[in-house]
């Protein structure tokens, strides 16, 4: 209940403080940064997990095959995420239309957010597979509280303001 608040507060926020418009734009951004970032964590999140839990008893092993999958997934999701963000203008534009070319700038910002996301993810996986489910809750409510200084820097300062916050905070999470 808490993460689907959490995925969900920038739309409220956005749609309570800004114009209909402007919560269009930022969800179409999100959506197209979603394509490769949730397909990429769905698949990461699937095969990671049973993956280094099966070398959980070998701590050489673990850390050898956790090196391993970060590489390929932060290569592929930066590789993918990298070129987003470069075609976003044209793919925008063509796939719906002019009138949406504001989330242009939307998504080139997500998509750093994007970049951060598979990795995130699979160090919580990393977490559970230790048995720190406790500090999987900790960091996500961490990650929670972080959420509230970006809300209010968007409430104040703006849409692409609170993305720099999201990006920021996606950076502070993952390390």
């Amino acid at each position: 209940m808490i993460d689907t608040l959490y995925r969900n507060i920038y739309y409220l926020v956005i749609g309570k403080y800004f114009s209909a418009q402007e919560l269009g734009f930022y969800t179409r951004a999100v959506q197209f940064k979603d394509l490769p970032s949730t397909n990429i964590n769905g698949v990461v999140s699937r095969v990671s997990y049973p993956v280094l839990a099966q070398l959980q008893d070998n701590p050489v092993k673990l850390k050898a095959g956790y090196k391993k999958l970060i590489k390929a997934i932060m290569l592929m999701t930066f590789v993918l995420m990298l070129g987003l963000s470069a075609i976003a203008e044209p793919l925008i534009i063509s796939l719906i239309g002019e009138k949406w070319r504001t989330s242009v700038v939307y998504l080139q910002m997500l998509c750093f957010v994007g970049m951060m996301y598979p990795l995130h993810s699979l160090n919580l996986n990393m977490l559970n597979v230790k048995g720190r489910s406790d500090l999987f809750l900790k960091l996500e409510i961490i990650k929670k509280i972080l959420a509230i200084p970006t809300i209010f820097l968007g409430v104040f300062f703006g849409i692409k303001i609170m993305i720099a916050g999201m990006i920021l905070n996606s950076f502070l999470l993952t390390i």
